[in-house]
């Protein structure tokens, strides 16, 4: 994962990657996320309105507020 955004208590996981338009969003428990990557651990204390992004895996956060441009 490479950014985490978390908007009004919803958590949202982000790859990073393009993806065509049509296609949807999947569920997946964050436990799994946990499971594949140990270092989402950090991302666990986000604060609502907020979201961390890095440019690789296993790279620093960081850390910003959501902003109404999205």
């Amino acid at each position: 994962m490479l950014l985490v955004a978390r908007e009004e208590g919803d958590w949202m996981f982000l790859c990073g990657a393009q993806h065509p338009s049509d296609e949807e969003y999947q569920v997946v428990g964050l436990e799994h996320l946990i499971d594949r990557d140990k270092t989402l651990l950090a991302a666990l204390n986000l604060e609502d309105q907020m979201e961390l992004e890095r440019s690789a895996v296993g790279g620093v956060w960081t850390k910003r507020a959501l902003t109404s441009e999205r």
